[in-house]
């Protein structure tokens, strides 16, 4: 990257069930300087291996680089970073710091007798997809690992 200019920029992250975006914005100015996305996520899947998450973040990443590069500039200081992801998803991590099994999307088909014990436990609607939901189907059905 030799002879590019530095600049200070704000990162965005959004790990989406589509796959991961980077997005650089100049710091002064707040316009967008590039943008870099890692390769799709199979669609209607509902769980992923987290693995392939940071493999994802990575070489999307790489693009940005690559984009900015391409209009002569390269990622200096930079002041605030910001990440967005999926809702309602489920990523169990053991003592070790790393991924227990797959991570459930939001649109996992799984839980729905949970949810409706709950929303009878609470008295308030929980939706299926809503992440206790979701964690109580856990707690009783993945196997330790």
């Amino acid at each position: 990257m030799k002879g590019l200019r530095e600049v200070a920029v704000y990162l965005g992250l959004d790990l989406g069930t589509d796959g991961p975006s980077w997005v650089a914005l100049c710091q002064d100015t707040n316009d967008v300087l590039g943008v870099g996305e890692g390769p799709k996520f199979p669609k209607d899947v509902c769980e992923h291996d987290p693995v392939i998450w940071g493999e994802s973040v990575v070489a999307a990443m790489q693009k940005l680089h690559k984009n900015l590069a391409a209009t002569g500039l390269k990622i200096g200081e930079v002041g605030r970073m910001v990440l967005t992801g999926m809702m309602h998803g489920e990523v169990l991590i053991g003592p070790d710091g790393k991924a227990l099994g797959s991570a459930r999307l939001w649109n996992h088909p799984g839980n729905v007798a949970e949810g409706l014990e709950l929303t009878k436990l609470f008295g308030v609607k929980v939706p299926t997809r809503m992440t206790a939901a979701r964690f109580l189907w856990t707690a009783r059905n993945q196997t330790e690992k």
